[in-house]
């Protein structure tokens, strides 16, 4: 009787193990690699392209078509980050509207990334008219800063900034990184 107890009690403990590890290491609504996760990851990689993709205008939808409505476009737009993610990248929900995809591959060409995201802003208009948005004011700002001088915490920084200046571009727009962008 005590053996089944004791690995009855086991399987639990594994059990929750795993469900912890679910929750530190993915965002439990869109089930993409969460914020912490990429931060961890980014210490053990020495290059690499981050892209930092922000959904403009994203909290219109929340404030009047309501949390149910965005929620549906955020679990969409992750969904097709799955599904298409032909070029292995980490992909990981940021925050709120903001997601970071890791390229580490060394094989893939600057060019086979802007087709991917080209192709990614296509399917996220195909996603809005999908959620009756299509006539909103959403669309995607990308910023892209490589790494391989500097560390992908810094990246991130790079990413950011240029994503932010693709925002002030206009709506499906991307900015890649340079040196110049850097703000002190």
């Amino acid at each position: 009787m005590s053996i089944v107890f004791f690995l009855l009690r086991y399987k639990k403990v594994l059990q929750e193990k795993d469900y912890l590890y679910e929750k530190l290491t993915h965002d439990s609504l869109t089930h993409l690699y969460s914020r912490s996760y990429l931060l961890e990851a980014l210490n053990h990689i020495e290059r690499g392209t981050l892209l930092f993709i922000d959904l403009n205008n994203f909290k219109v939808v929340n404030d009047q078509l309501g949390h149910v409505v965005g929620d549906q476009l955020l679990l969409d737009f992750s969904d097709y980050l799955l599904q298409y993610n032909s070029m292995n990248f980490l992909p990981c929900r940021y925050g709120g509207d903001e997601f970071v995809l890791l390229i580490s591959e060394d094989s893939i060409t600057s060019l086979q990334i802007h087709d991917f995201l080209d192709t990614l802003i296509d399917q996220f208009r195909t996603i809005l008219m999908n959620n009756d948005l299509s006539n909103s004011t959403i669309g995607l700002s990308i910023g892209m800063a490589t790494f391989h001088d500097y560390n992908g915490n810094d990246a991130i920084i790079h990413a950011d900034l240029a994503m932010y200046d693709a925002k002030k571009a206009g709506n499906n727009k991307i900015v890649v990184h340079d040196d110049g962008m850097v703000r002190k």
